[in-house]
């Protein structure tokens, strides 16, 4: 599998980029990263995400370009990133069943060292909670790990930061969205709620794809065009393969694909769109268009005539 050749931006200072581990497995783990941009002074915003992915002294991510054009546009000096959980992982899922689940021993010591530090380095400081909804879940269970988690990190951080907020929630206004879905003002908007960024929604920015197969799981399994969906990374309607894409985020439990890319709104939350598999021919209509155009309203109009003329 080969690995896309991301760049932190231009006025990142890439030569003093830091990690810490805090005596943890490099390889494993990154409970900090402290990214400096190319100015005078030393004002860094605190981001406190899901857990941390391959970004680090070399390496940049579609996450980290989303949290440093953001952190950089709302007049900050550089950006120090932590996690709820520490362990690495590019795909969410694995913090459940390589670190929770593998070794509870370590688990716990890791999280304890994770809040001693979030505590220590947020003390005074601007902090910005992006961890998104649970998606590392694998059983009922770890969602009150998860949000225990959450509840632990928000009220360390009620005590000791200058000052927090979520600058814009999910759906269910529980969870801060996550930083992947960040577009490059959304610190200056300050908003709280997915309804106050109604202003936004002509701008292109990341949405989670839900591509749901056919009927059931059932169905899938004794019918192979159940399992079609529109894939963005083959532009058609097919069976994709999934394997290192770098839209794919996760399985729909056995019921489709969730893929990420820049877009305008979705149909489901400003953030997500859920697609029918019997809509899958309109969806991938939609995007040849939504690529040529700028305007959501354009777009929009456009899929309105295609169902009217259907009729």
């Amino acid at each position: 599998m080969s690995e896309r050749n991301i760049k932190y931006p231009d006025f990142v200072d890439v030569e003093n980029i830091k990690v810490e581990n805090y005596g943890y497995d490099d390889e494993k783990f990154r409970f900090l990263l402290k990214v400096p941009f190319k100015t005078d002074s030393k004002n860094y915003l605190r981001v406190i995400m899901k857990n941390p992915s391959v970004a680090n002294e070399q390496k940049c991510d579609m996450t980290m370009i989303k949290v440093c054009n953001a952190t950089y546009k709302a007049g900050f000096d550089g950006v120090w990133i932590m996690n709820l959980f520490p362990y690495r992982a590019t795909y969410a899922v694995d913090v459940y069943s390589k670190f929770y689940e593998a070794d509870k021993a370590l688990y716990e010591m890791a999280i304890s060292t994770n809040k001693q530090i979030i505590k220590e380095l947020c003390t005074d400081s601007e902090v910005i909670f992006a961890w998104g909804t649970n998606t590392i879940r694998k059983t009922k269970a770890f969602d009150m790990v998860y949000d225990q988690m959450a509840n632990d990190v928000i009220e360390i951080i009620e005590h000791c930061a200058k000052g927090a907020c979520s600058p814009c929630l999910d759906k269910s206004a529980k969870h801060p969205i996550h930083a992947l879905r960040w577009w490059n003002t959304i610190l200056e908007e300050k908003a709280e709620t997915i309804e106050d960024v109604d202003d936004m929604k002509d701008e292109k920015h990341m949405v989670l794809h839900r591509n749901m197969f056919g009927p059931s799981a059932e169905v899938c399994n004794s019918n192979p065009k159940d399992l079609e969906i529109y894939c963005y990374k083959r532009n058609e309607i097919c069976v994709p393969d999934c394997t290192g894409c770098e839209y794919f985020r996760e399985s729909e439990m056995g019921n489709g694909i969730a893929c990420e890319w820049e877009d305008f709104d979705g149909n489901f939350s400003y953030n997500e769109s859920v697609i029918r598999n019997d809509e899958k021919v309109l969806e991938y209509d939609r995007v040849q268009y939504a690529k040529k155009c700028s305007c959501k309203e354009d777009v929009d109009k456009y899929m309105n005539w295609i169902i009217n003329y259907e009729k």
